[in-house]
């Protein structure tokens, strides 16, 4: 979803103005959301929670979510372009596991 609005942005906007602009999202953004994020030029991303977290509330080998081991920001350090990466965002992980785990608690195996 991150890719799609990230790719939707940069056929509207041009990239100076995107380099100002910020995504947030719930959770931590995947390797091809990070690139996309990238390419798109967007200058500054926030998440609330990490892929770890995800992880261990999806749980080990859940056919809905293989999470895999990743961060954002190592996907995007040392790049030609900074992003700004700026999460999890303390409190605000919290908040996100709990309302995720409803949903993720019937998959669970």
């Amino acid at each position: 979803m991150k890719s799609s609005l990230a790719k939707l942005a940069y056929c509207h906007y041009p990239k100076e103005y995107l380099w100002t602009c910020t995504l947030v999202s719930t959770w931590e953004p995947c390797a091809m959301c990070s690139a996309t994020i990238y390419w798109a030029h967007i200058g500054r991303v926030i998440y609330a929670a990490s892929n770890e977290q995800l992880a261990s509330l999806t749980g080990p080998g859940n056919k809905e979510n293989f999470t895999m081991k990743w961060h954002t920001r190592d996907i995007l350090l040392d790049q030609q372009k900074d992003v700004e990466v700026i999460g999890p965002v303390e409190g605000m992980d919290r908040v996100v596991v709990e309302e995720s785990d409803g949903y993720w608690r019937t998959t669970r195996q």
